[in-house]
Order: C-alpha cells, then structure tokens, then sequence
C-alpha cells in the first residue's frame, strides 16, 4: 500500500447540491419559516393596507404652429414662449390647475352623489388628496385617484374623467367660436 488516503476530507468546498440536500431533510424548520413569514405578511397588509389605483388615459392633442405669433398669450401666461415646448408646458399646466379647480371637482363629487350616496362626505380637499395628474408628453394625460377600496377609486376616475372631457369639449366649442370671430 502506498500510503495515499483516498478517503474525502472535509475541505472539498461549498456545494448547491448538499445545501439543498440538507435544507430538504430539515422540512420541517423550512415549513415554520415559511409559516411565519406568511404570517408576518399577512399582519403587516393588515395593518397597513394597500392603496388601489384607477386611471384613464386621455388624448391631449395642441396644435402650438402659432405660438410664436400669439404675443398676447405671453402676456396672459407672464412669462416668454422661447420654444414650442415652453408653450406647450404652460398649456398641460393649465389643463391640470383646470381639472383639479373647484368648480370641476365640484361637479366630479355632484356627479359621485347623485350615483352613490357615501361620496357626500367627500370635500374637494379630499377629492384633490385622492387626485393625480400627469403627462409626459402631449397626446398623453393622465389621470389617477387612489383609494384604500377598489371601486371608489374607479368610479372617481370613470366620474372625473366624464366631467373633464364635457367640460373640455365645451370649452374647445367655445375657442373655435371665438376663433371664427376672431378672423370675421
């Protein structure tokens, strides 16, 4: 015999296979891990429950070829238009101040009430904190309400979303009207 020991020493390293070998004969402390991570979880959505989120899409779609012949919207806005998205800016924000003003939240929550009477106790303060608006670019606004329950968040949305397009649509009518004047 030649003295070689051909028997396995610990030092063989780390291996996957003998972990998971390991790991699979100890089910049952695997078993309460997983038990009392579930638990954990279940108690921590319980007591801070999820917010629902519900929110529509809109085409916003501005033709800004006479910005820079429209001086007296740089009045009216108090501040230059240097470029086309400078304009374009001031127009999403005003879209935005405009569908979270009173007179539109106001409408949204009459239009909630007259469909389900728990809206009553929505203020407009309530209604701005549930509220968000968003665009990145023109052609694409926004709209989120996010409540604790599912269906308030949707009906707000569907609601304001009504009341913005009718609102808007009218006030287009308008402009071109003011436009054809404009140009008698």
């Amino acid at each position: 015999m030649t003295g070689v020991d051909n028997t396995d020493s610990d030092d063989k390293g780390w291996f996957f296979r003998d972990n998971i070998l390991e790991i699979t004969h100890r089910w049952d402390i695997l078993f309460l891990f997983l038990l009392v991570g579930g638990l954990v979880g279940w108690l921590i959505s319980y007591v801070w429950p999820t917010q629902y989120q519900a929110s529509r899409d809109i085409y916003v779609g501005l033709n800004a070829y006479r910005f820079a012949d429209d001086s007296y919207v740089e009045i009216l806005a108090g501040q230059p238009f240097r470029f086309a998205d400078d304009y374009k800016d001031w127009q999403m924000e005003q879209l935005n101040d405009l569908a979270l003003s009173e007179e539109f939240v106001l409408e949204t929550l009459d239009l909630l009430i007259s469909e389900d009477s728990d809206w009553q106790t929505t203020t407009v303060g309530n209604f701005r904190e549930m509220a968000d608006l968003s665009w990145r670019n023109v052609g694409e606004w926004r709209l989120v309400v996010n409540s604790r329950d599912s269906s308030i968040a949707t009906e707000a949305v569907l609601a304001w979303e009504g009341v913005l397009l009718g609102r808007v649509e009218e006030a287009i009518g308008h402009a071109r009207r003011l436009v054809s004047l404009d140009v008698e």
